[in-house]
């Protein structure tokens, strides 16, 4: 389904939701659930690191800190939903004997991260790439 007639800028290009997630999987290959909160993902292919941190504060700040689902939060149940599933099943928290506890998420082979990230908010380990989540490291200090 496009929101706009045939060949509006608004549709989402063939092949991908209006989440920025691809609709089909390549072989072997996993994609996040659906729907995931705009701006996250684009064009199939990129993974915005900004919008997805501004994400896990809105998620934390929503289920964590008790805010409710009002109406006036930008994220939808079923954005929230499918955004908490992926970020529980992809989320490590390392520590002990590997140094201070560190949140790292781990990104999708599928999506190239964009270019604004620093380079050392991404982790290699595990022959994956994984992002560092610092705003969920500070409750690991305590």
């Amino acid at each position: 389904m496009y929101p706009g007639p045939e060949k509006a800028a608004i549709n989402h290009k063939r092949g991908v939701c209006a989440d920025g997630v691809r609709s089909k999987p390549k072989e072997d290959e996993a994609l996040p659930p659906w729907p995931q909160p705009q701006g996250i993902f684009s064009g199939g292919t990129t993974f915005h690191v900004q919008a997805f941190l501004n994400t896990v504060k809105a998620v934390y700040d929503q289920f964590i800190g008790g805010y409710p689902f009002d109406g006036s939060n930008s994220l939808l149940i079923l954005e929230a939903q499918a955004f908490s599933a992926m970020l529980k099943d992809r989320t490590i928290i390392t520590g002990d004997d590997e140094g201070p506890p560190m949140a790292l998420f781990q990104l999708y082979p599928a999506f190239e991260v964009d270019g604004s990230t620093p380079d050392g908010r991404i982790i290699k380990r595990d022959h994956s790439r994984w992002l560092r989540i610092s705003f969920l490291e500070e409750d690991l200090k305590k």
